[in-house]
Parts: C-alpha cells; structure tokens; sequence
C-alpha cells in the first residue's frame, strides 16, 4: 500500500497535504483501470446566469471566463417570487431518466469508459425563461469522440450517408 500513496517529504511535524509525493506509475499500471466506468453524477439540477450587459460578456468571453452564477435565493427570492418545484421537476425527472439510461463513452487506448449521468439546466440574463440547455459531462467532448457515444449500447449519434 506504501507504493501507491507515495512517500512523505517530511517526518518531523504535522504534515500538509501538499507535502506528499505520488509515485503514481503503480496506479497507471493497475490493470483495473482499464476496465473501470467512471460515473459523471451530483451535477445541480438548475442554474441561473447572474445578468450581464453585452460589453461585459465579450470582455468575460475574452478573458476565458465562465459566466457567474445567482444564488438560489436570489433567483427564487427575487423579484420572480417563483417556488422552486415548478422548475426544478422536469430537471429531477431528466436526471432520474438518465440515471437509469446514462450516456457511455467507451474506453479507448488512452482515456477509461465513462458514464454521463445528469446534466444542469443553466438559463441566462437571471431569469428562468430565456435559454434553459442542458450541459454536462459530453458538452465539450470533440466531434469524433461523439460520434462513438451510445445509450443503452445503442449509438446516440447517427451519421447519414449521401
């Protein structure tokens, strides 16, 4: 077990956890790693965007910022005065449904399968009626790893021939 948690840097006093190294070669070569399926879950059910002018967008954009976020309070408490079930229900249903049938990324030479199993629901301009997409684990996958996403072993994407 010492060769997987890695050697401490010091033996005198209390240690930080920035103080350990990891050797983690014995990892990398378990060979249970490359079977294992990493689950993408906890994700929150809603967001909102707190308002922004356009300036302030390109500037955020630019700077490769995300984009800030309301606290729940301030978007159910606000002047919407919006009780949180009538919007969050269809979230908690879209999470359940891929729960049971989550998005795969099979596992090629350098990357372990993975399971995308939610997805936050994110709306803009701090208001619950203008954007409302879905984001999660596959947002800023590239074009040709989609292309092998499947659910339920069935491929979720579908390229048509001319």
């Amino acid at each position: 077990m010492q060769e997987l948690m890695g050697v401490a840097r010091q033996t005198t006093r209390k240690r930080n956890i920035n103080s350990y190294r990891i050797n983690e070669m014995p990892l990398l070569a378990d060979p249970r790693l490359a079977s294992a399926q990493f689950v993408d879950s906890q994700r929150p059910y809603l967001m909102v965007n707190k308002p922004e002018e356009y300036t302030e967008r390109v500037e955020r954009k630019a700077a490769n910022i995300k984009a800030p976020k309301l606290s729940w309070g301030e978007v159910y408490g606000g002047k919407q005065k919006r009780r949180p079930s009538d919007d969050i229900k269809a979230a908690i249903e879209m999470s359940a449904f891929r729960a049971k049938h989550p998005l795969a990324r099979p596992a090629n030479n350098t990357k372990s399968a993975k399971l995308f199993a939610c997805a936050t629901r994110i709306f803009h301009d701090g208001t619950l009626i203008k954007g409302g997409r879905w984001y999660g684990g596959w947002t800023n996958l590239k074009s040709d790893t989609c292309l092998h996403l499947s659910i339920d072993d069935e491929p979720a994407w579908y390229v048509r021939s001319t």
